[in-house]
């Protein structure tokens, strides 16, 4: 009986040793080949191959991962070697959003394993990634569902840290595109955006916001969203406001004996005040070879204010160095001379031709009488 056992637990022993001697190198030279969806969320501690149509969606690797396919997440404290054709994904944490306008919709042969590939978005488990060839500019467009706006800004994360938008990525608020650049693009991100849903609770008066501002009454301003939208409702905020008169319009009399300045308040057309302004000229005499003028000055006291206009009449010269005009002219407005009709003219000697012939006409009648 004690042979026996002894003989067992030799053989036991001799087992062990070849298990042993088996084992080792196995267990040295360990590798593993995918080529299927990897997707639990233990530790692979051995070096992976994925082929092209392997596909890693999370786990944890501490080995060098060799890649063709799609690495679409996991974290990964080894090495990633990215070999031609191998993806990378984004996952969309996306809010009241969607992309658009891929730059990529390559036909990888992802869809096995419950995960599904069409139009270079990746999906397993109702949650979708952006497919993304490796060290490749790639873009896309967020557009916003009905009744939501783009977001001001988004957020795209590598191993949990957030990326710097400039740097690693650029984003257009007022369009949606996103643009990641092709040095970012040697892990697996994810994105995280929510559409923006206005609601215009702030009270905000500035300019910006003036919605009217009527004399009589307080200044409207309209309510705004927190992101700087402006609504349609308004509230009221402020002293009542006065009249905002701009400035004198002139009315003057034809002779410019007298003149008038109305002040339109800026708040409101249909007010306007008229002023009756005081009139006082000054008259320089022309000489035979330079112009005179009139210069007539109107002025008027309005709101503690005193207003002002001027208008210039000229007065031609006689034509001769001896003999100065007197009377007639034209007036001067805005630059321009226009000549009166009642100014003499320079050499007109009609009226003396005019009297020498009735004299001549008057002596040779009174010769035919005394002849006759």
């Amino acid at each position: 009986m004690r042979r026996r056992e002894r003989k067992v637990k030799i053989l036991a022993c001799l087992l062990s040793v070849v298990m042993m001697v088996c084992l080792l190198p196995a267990t040295a030279s360990a590798a593993m080949t995918h080529g299927g969806v990897q997707a639990g969320t233990g530790t692979v501690g051995i070096d992976m191959s994925v082929t092209e149509r392997g596909v890693i969606i999370s786990g944890t690797f501490t080995g060098t991962v060799t890649s063709k396919g799609l690495i679409a997440g996991g974290d990964f404290s080894g090495t990633i070697e990215l070999l031609d054709g191998a993806d990378l994904g984004m996952r969309m944490d996306l809010t009241n959003l969607s992309a658009t306008d891929l730059s990529y919709t390559g036909n990888e042969d992802y869809t096995h394993n419950s995960g599904t590939y069409a139009d270079g978005v990746y999906t397993y488990n109702s949650i979708s990634y952006l497919v993304m060839p490796h060290h490749t500019e790639y873009s896309f467009t967020l557009s916003a569902d009905p009744q939501y706006s783009l977001p001001q800004t988004i957020v795209i994360k590598k191993n949990e840290t957030p990326l710097a938008q400039g740097t690693d990525y650029s984003y257009d608020s007022s369009t949606g595109k996103v643009t990641v650049f092709a040095a970012t693009i040697d892990y697996p991100l994810v994105i995280e955006a929510s559409g923006h849903q206005h609601v215009y609770d702030q009270q905000a008066a500035t300019d910006a916001n003036l919605a009217s501002a009527l004399c009589g009454q307080q200044a409207l301003y309209y309510y705004t969203c927190q992101c700087g939208e402006k609504g349609t409702a308004t509230f009221p905020y402020g002293d009542v406001l006065g009249h905002d008169w701009g400035e004198a319009k002139w009315n003057w009399a034809e002779d410019y004996s007298g003149a008038e300045a109305a002040f339109t308040c800026s708040r409101d057309a249909s007010h306007v005040q008229s002023v009756d302004a005081v009139v006082t000229s000054k008259t320089t005499e022309a000489s035979g070879t330079k112009d005179g003028q009139i210069v007539y000055t109107a002025e008027a006291e309005f709101e503690g204010q005193t207003y002002r206009d001027t208008k210039t009449v000229v007065i031609p010269a006689a034509g001769t160095a001896d003999t100065p005009s007197k009377g007639g002219g034209s007036t001067t407005q805005n630059g321009k001379a226009a000549v009166s009709a009642s100014a003499p003219r320079t050499g007109d000697h009609s009226g003396f031709a005019f009297w020498l012939c009735t004299l001549l006409m008057a002596g040779a009648a009174v010769t035919g009488i005394l002849v006759y």
